[in-house]
């Protein structure tokens, strides 16, 4: 295997993201992009990332190798902005900088911890959109209640987070005002509890302009970046139970 990334930016600025959630994980090269799926280590989270064919070049046939997630990020972080990066697979993975000064760096390759993750497949009656700097307002916010927990709610269409804490409350009303867009497959209430700690996690206003959630009652959330032709991350975060 050996392949150039062309704009490693999309890439660097996803396994950013990705490190805060797990250690490693195991890549697969294919014709249709570059893919992985991970949990991270306590089972709440699973993180599911494309990387689009258009962004690369030099596929030949498939392949696979798992790394340390923060060792290729922080090779990739040395890239400059108009470089180009070669992933080459041999006893280890040699990721070659290609710019003003050219930089040849090798990892470590675990073979033993390629593992399969199964995908759910998951029947979303909820969606909501808006952009990706209004998250990160509503992260800021929740931080005055020191809570670990947040209830995303859809009444008649309108959608609005909840917090509380032990001597305060909190409750955002996101309008279409706000940008907010809601969408679903019929008008019903909806309503669920994540942890406030791992959302802080999947939060990103470089990845792309607009963020996605998708839920229903007491059911896991989606939230996903897409950026048409470049990438994908979906991030699916298991709902907490209401006495938890």
């Amino acid at each position: 295997m050996k392949i150039t990334i062309k704009e490693p930016t999309y890439l660097k600025e996803n396994l950013t993201l990705i490190s805060s959630l797990i250690n490693e994980a195991t890549f697969k090269l294919t014709q249709e992009g570059i893919k992985m799926t991970a949990m991270d280590p306590a089972n709440v989270a699973m993180i599911l990332f494309e990387l689009n064919p258009e962004m690369y070049e030099g596929y030949t046939e498939d392949s696979e190798f798992c790394v340390s997630i923060k060792e290729l990020l922080d090779i990739i972080k040395r890239c400059k902005p108009d470089d180009s990066i070669i992933l080459e697979m041999k006893d280890n993975l040699i990721c070659t900088i290609l710019g003003k000064v050219n930089k040849r760096y090798e990892i470590p390759i675990f073979d033993d911890n390629i593992k399969e993750t199964k995908i759910p497949n998951l029947d979303f009656k909820t969606k909501v959109w808006f952009d990706s700097t209004l998250l990160k307002e509503v992260m800021d916010d929740f931080k005055v209640l020191h809570t670990d927990a947040m209830k995303l709610i859809v009444t008649d269409g309108k959608f609005n987070i909840r917090g509380e804490s032990d001597l305060k409350k909190l409750d955002l009303g996101l309008s279409e005002d706000s940008g907010v867009q809601v969408s679903q497959n019929e008008p019903i209430d909806v309503m669920a509890k994540y942890s406030t700690e791992y959302i802080k996690k999947m939060i990103s206003q470089k990845l792309s302009r607009i963020v996605t959630l998708q839920f229903n009652t007491d059911y896991p959330l989606q939230i996903s970046y897409i950026e048409k032709s470049k990438f994908k991350l979906d991030i699916i975060l298991a709902p907490r139970v209401e006495n938890d």
